[in-house]
């Protein structure tokens, strides 16, 4: 399969709106592949990038342009692509073309049932709906009951998707990790969510030897549930220390990355939540880092 580079620009403070964008494109074309999103940082403006199947490929460009996202010219295929676009909503008399009496990606969604956005996963509009105090108290009520059960859908979507596309692991284990660490999902008290989220990016990670070494950042990340660094430096250890000299690169960034002093923190308010194997489990992990780190 052939892909295409898209890139995008947009404002710091806009990043999560059109991460949240372009994830809502994909869902509208489930086929479509699309690589983690790659960030550069711009003065006061961040470039985010991302590689999408050659088919998909001018959808994306199409709705992106439609709801005003900026795109950089990196080819004159793309420039053509772009300027024909810029010409259709020209010649049209609406703001947005493309799809069918919405005028926008945001609109479209806002047709879609409760039931609908938890067949598709989409908890974060779910949670919208349940606070919007414009919509009837009946649907609130129902938006709020499905919160746990969209979370879930997410989740194991993402989870499915990256076991069936090695392309999809990168952006799969990414997208987990934002559940993992959703600050909404924190302030609901979505704690169980959080952690399953955590846990299938960790087993992602534990399907693929490139991406081992992963379990590391997993590991540091401070804004996950305390239980998911820890589960990720004992899968660290099951996978790497049990055959070390096949794994010396990831020992290696290990010793340098791995936030010890942190997870002796986070273990002590997990420690009743797990095995005693999984003790020591971490213990092994620590001992040989610190011993490593002693010897250079």
């Amino acid at each position: 399969m052939e892909f295409e580079s898209v890139y995008t620009i947009t404002e710091l403070e806009k990043l999560g709106s059109l991460k949240e964008l372009i994830y809502t494109i994909k869902e509208l074309k489930s086929e479509m592949i699309i690589s983690s999103l790659r960030y550069e940082n711009i003065g006061d403006e961040i470039i985010v990038f991302f590689r999408i199947d050659r088919d998909s490929y001018t959808f994306m460009v199409e709705k992106l342009i439609f709801n005003n996202i900026r795109m950089l010219i990196v080819d004159q295929r793309n420039k053509d692509l772009m300027e024909s676009i810029q010409n259709k909503i020209h010649l049209s008399n609406n703001d947005f073309i493309g799809w069918g009496s919405s005028k926008s990606v945001t609109s479209a969604r806002k047709t879609k049932t409760v039931e609908e956005l938890v067949e598709n996963g989409n908890y974060r509009e779910i949670i919208r709906l349940s606070k919007n105090i414009s919509t009837s108290s009946t649907i609130v009520e129902k938006a709020k009951n499905n919160i746990s059960n969209a979370v879930f859908v997410a989740i194991d979507t993402i989870y499915q998707d990256g076991l069936r596309s090695q392309i999809e692991i990168d952006n799969s284990v990414n997208r987990l990790l934002e559940i993992a660490s959703d600050r909404n999902l924190r302030i609901l008290n979505k704690l169980d969510e959080m952690k399953q989220a955590g846990y299938m990016a960790i087993e992602l990670c534990a399907q693929n030897k490139d991406y081992y070494g992963d379990l590391i950042h997993i590991a540091n990340l401070s804004a996950l549930p305390n239980i998911i660094n820890i589960k990720a430096a004992i899968r660290f250890t099951q996978l790497i220390l049990s055959d070390p000299d096949t794994f010396k690169d990831e020992i290696t960034t290990a010793i340098k990355k791995l936030n010890t002093r942190w997870l002796g923190i986070a273990m002590d308010t997990v420690r009743k939540d797990i095995s005693e194997e999984e003790i020591i489990e971490f213990e092994k992990l620590n001992s040989v880092i610190l011993e490593k780190r002693k010897a250079t």
